[in-house]
């Protein structure tokens, strides 16, 4: 295609839309503007997704003003057309390309069938299938969320839930280790890019932690991320060229990159590791001032951290200032409100735990605030103490107040379902080769000596012919992990693989797969620290340390591969030491002192902070009592600080973070939702496009290109074979398998691929049907409502793009209800394609005075819609904002933005459900055979 600046084209990906103006052009891309939607796309120019809008003489068309023309002629000038066309008064005038209106009405489904340029039935039933899939798609109450290869638990999708379908979330996930703040986070993230509400991603972590995110949104969520290394983020207008992108926050110190990023636009930015970015009163470190400046220019902010108060009140209130500048602006005021909130904490503990409340307590809750609606609650359940008066009081207190709406914790103690930890330790002696000072004594040691003597290598020989069940094994480093694995493969003869950060993904993937493998796999699975991060392995129930980690944090992530929900057994925690080391001084510290082995440790940090210039004296002088001491006080203070944090438990937070009702009810629907997999809608695409399949196991298919495919860019299918699944707790097994569910990108990408483009369009069946008159012919149709506006107007919710299905016999009987498709699929005949365009050509008249009569049918409907699409975004947004008006007047966490958001979105909604326009989709022509 040549583009010329002013020149209109429709995106064929995003008919929404509408009728776009080209507004700059250089050698590599083109921009284009689209005023019905207000929105700006950049394309490649040699693959833009575009089809140029031009109209032929007889050919009718809007200006921007409403006024219809008639084509009479079309000349050019410097690649722009210039219509010599009659206006309503019969006046010939020219009108330039650059005043055609911005809504456009499609007929291309009758044009391709007037041209004899028709289908068979079966893609016509394609089409059809796509439109009520995509229709039931968006219409969806959990739109977003149920695509992801993950376990369905109800307080992560409660989270998810309540953040997504905010316009600007900015909120504080902080859940205890191993309950899923990244899978919050993705969850997030995944629904506010299928909604429209996010188009560009920025998240930010620490360097470690690079290549677990890129996996965990890639593998579960099935979101490309590009990653930036400083080679990256340094070309020129780097953050401009992806939506998606994940970066070290280490890059950030570099003044260019970090300037770079801020001058792009995101929609959301998220960061984790959050307590890493130190604040202080008299402190502020250039971290947190950098990730500030980003969150200053992002609408949306997610923070991640475990520890969201234990590292103290300042950090605490820094990242809330984070959230909303506004709102949190004083520490001195934010410690009066939590000094205040703290008083009344255990009044509200005995509202949500006993069955009858006191009135000293009820006393204590009415002094939160002069809200009279809390006071009338608090006088209607002290009048009957029901369980539905205690349920809207607890609501109503959960809305108003404290920092619920900013911030999520989930703990253990309140999710329950996890397993025991049960440390078994063995004492080893130390070789005369090792260094008594060394967690990994190995580590620059010649292999092939190191191997012969370390008792390790013997005691895991042992311990898998004791168990014969699965191990996971952990090394700090990867040469460790690689040595290891190649002689209990070669040497032993075991059944092992090895997983470390110098693999692929693809690499990792069949690694992982080989191990998950219940009856042929693995059965050791060697891993080194970094290697191991972002892949959970909970159907093994024993890990190894072969060596020990030197901080906490790293150790719980390690037990974290198995100790995660959906765990079905107690988790077995091997420890061999060198008796006498620096091995065993950390052992009892993470023992004794932490209690690390045998429970989530949340206090690791700080402790940490605080003993690690004596744990470091311990191991340079080996003397005893001063490691009895370390322990002991270690000891005294974790219990200290575990108590201090239960003591100030909000109760209001814990049930605002999930309340198991709603939450259960949100995984019944999903499932209720995902029982109708995708697979028959699959298998009728793969048929009509050439794809191959062939079965792999239960509910498992290996699918590839095949000879005959009809299309060089079918979605997610290459010359390679793929293996692909419609059953969660397969796909949750197998990492390598493709999990197809409606909203994965392959499925979606089908529908797209199909409703976007020509296929099915046009379409001729013949049918045998003894109770129908031979030689009838019949014009079906089908269309749709498109309302040309941007996705993150939210309109899809309101005015669904629902298909209206007509067929129309040649005396004009209405036979919709008759003729279903199901009905024409069944009683399809075959048909040569000379005859079908013959019938086409010779009864062209006929079939376009029944089309118009069908499609007279189909733009009477076109009122109805609107009415009823505009009384549901009434509702529903009216009701929204009515809320976060309400809410505002008592609870400051309410931001001004979210209500303007709101409001912005249902004056957009309106204007664009008012300028709804009908389409046709296909177009097909049916004749009863004798």
């Amino acid at each position: 295609m040549s583009f010329s600046v002013g020149q209109r084209y429709l995106s064929t990906t995003e008919l929404e839309l509408g009728l776009g103006i080209i507004t700059q052009v250089d050698h590599r891309m083109i921009e284009i503007f689209f005023p019905a939607a207000e929105d700006r796309r950049t394309y490649a120019s040699n693959n833009a997704p575009l089809s140029r809008i031009t109209f032929k003489a007889g050919d009718t068309f809007s200006d921007r003003e409403g006024n219809e023309y008639k084509v009479i002629e079309v000349t050019e000038n410097n690649g722009l057309n210039i219509y010599l066309a009659e206006d309503p008064n019969g006046e010939v005038r020219p009108v330039p390309e650059l005043e055609i209106g911005d809504q456009v009405s499609l007929n291309a489904p009758w044009e391709r069938l007037s041209a004899g340029n028709i289908d068979g039935s079966q893609w016509f039933h394609l089409r059809y299938k796509s439109l009520l899939e995509r229709e039931r798609l968006e219409q969806a109450k959990y739109y977003g969320l149920m695509g992801p290869r993950i376990s369905l638990t109800p307080h992560q999708f409660f989270i998810a839930n309540n953040v997504a379908n905010r316009p600007c979330p900015r909120v504080l996930l902080a859940d205890e280790v191993g309950l899923g703040k990244t899978i919050e986070a993705g969850l997030i993230i995944h629904q506010q890019l299928m909604n429209g509400r996010a188009n560009r991603v920025l998240i930010s972590v620490p360097d470690t932690l690079v290549h677990q995110w890129l996996v965990e949104m890639l593998r579960k969520f099935n979101l490309h991320f590009s990653v930036y290394d400083r080679e990256r983020a340094l070309e020129p207008e780097a953050f401009e060229q992806n939506q998606l992108i994940l970066i070290s926050n280490k890059l950030w110190h570099e003044e260019e990159i970090h300037q770079s990023a801020l001058s792009a636009n995101w929609d959301l930015l998220v960061v984790d590791e959050a307590h890493h970015l130190h604040w202080s009163e008299s402190e502020i470190s250039e971290e947190y001032r950098h990730i500030q400046a980003l969150a200053d220019k992002s609408s949306g902010l997610l923070l991640l951290t475990a520890t969201p108060e234990q590292l103290g009140v300042e950090g605490h209130f820094a990242r809330l200032h984070l959230l909303d500048p506004q709102r949190f602006n004083s520490l001195d005021q934010f410690k009066t409100q939590e000094e205040n909130y703290y008083q009344i904490s255990s009044a509200i503990n005995e509202l949500v735990d006993s069955d009858e409340v006191s009135g000293e307590c009820l006393a204590e809750i009415k002094k939160m605030s002069d809200d009279s609606v809390l006071a009338e609650l608090i006088e209607t359940f002290e009048s009957s103490q029901t369980n539905e008066n205690k349920q809207s009081l607890i609501n109503h207190l959960i809305d108003h107040h404290g920092t619920g709406r900013v911030l999520f914790r989930n703990t253990r103690s309140a999710i329950k379902g996890f397993p025991q930890r049960i440390l078994q330790e063995q004492a080893l002696e130390k070789p005369e080769l090792f260094s008594s000072h060394s967690l990994t004594p190995e580590k620059g040691l010649d292999e092939r000596q190191w191997l012969e003597v370390d008792p390790r290598v013997k005691y895991l020989i042992e311990l898998y012919k004791q168990l014969k069940d699965k191990l996971l094994i952990i090394c700090r480093n990867s040469e460790t992990a690689l040595a290891l694995e190649e002689h209990l493969r070669l040497r032993e003869g075991l059944k092992t693989t090895a997983f470390h950060e110098g693999m692929s993904i693809i690499e990792q993937d069949r690694s992982a797969a080989y191990f998950s493998d219940m009856e042929d796999g693995a059965q050791l699975l060697i891993c080194s620290e970094i290697g191991s991060e972002g892949r959970n392995f909970q159907f093994a129930h024993h890990i190894v340390m072969y060596d020990l980690p030197a901080h906490p944090d790293l150790l719980e992530q390690r037990i974290g591969r198995l100790d995660r929900i959906g765990q079905t057994e107690d988790i077995k925690i091997h420890v061999p030491y060198f008796s006498g080391t620096v091995q065993e001084i950390y052992k009892r510290w993470y023992d004794e002192g932490l209690f690390a082995f045998s429970q989530s440790c949340a206090t690791g940090e700080a402790l940490v902070q605080k003993y690690q210039e004596r744990l470091n004296k311990c191991i340079e002088t080996n003397d005893p009592a001063l490691t009895d001491a370390l322990i002991s006080d270690t000891a005294k203070d974790n219990q200290a600080l575990k108590a201090k944090i239960d003591a100030g438990r909000d109760r209001l937070l814990e049930l605002n973070s999930c309340q198991p009702i709603q939450a259960l009810q949100i995984i019944h629907e999903i499932e209720d939702f995902e029982f109708d997999d995708p697979k028959k809608f699959m298998d009728t695409a793969f048929n009509c496009f050439g794809i191959d399949r062939e079965r792999h196991s239960e509910n498992t298919w290996v699918v590839k290109a095949g000879e005959q495919m009809l299309t060089d860019h079918f979605p997610g299918v290459t010359d390679e074979a793929i293996t692909v699944t419609y059953d969660r707790d397969r796909a949750l097994e197998r990492e390598d398998f493709q999990f197809l569910t409606w909203e994965h990108p392959m499925v979606t990408g089908v529908m797209d691929l199909v409703c976007d483009h020509h296929y099915g369009n046009a379409a001729f069946s013949l049918i045998k049907d003894q109770r129908l008159k031979p030689g009838t012919l019949y014009v079906e149709t089908l269309h749709t409502p498109v309302v040309q506006a941007a996705k993150s107007s939210q309109c899809y919710r309101f005015m669904p793009k629902s298909v209206i299905r007509h067929v129309v016999s040649h005396d004009s009987r209405d036979f919709t209800e008759y003729l279903t498709d199901q009905h024409l699929h069944e009683h399809r005949q075959k048909i040569s394609k000379a005859i079908r365009h013959e019938v086409i050509k010779s009864q062209k008249d006929l079939i376009f005075k029944v089309f118009q009569i069908a499609e007279k049918q189909a733009k009477s409907k076109l009122a109805g819609l609107v009415k009823t699409a505009n009384e549901r975004a009434d509702q529903v947004l009216d009701h929204e904002i009515n809320r976060l008006i309400s809410l505002k007047n008592f609870n400051p966490n309410i931001r001004q933005e979210e209500i303007d958001a709101l409001i912005n979105q249902k004056e957009a909604c309106k204007t664009a459900i008012d300028s709804c326009q009908i389409k046709l989709e296909a177009i097909r022509v049916i004749v009863n055979g004798s």
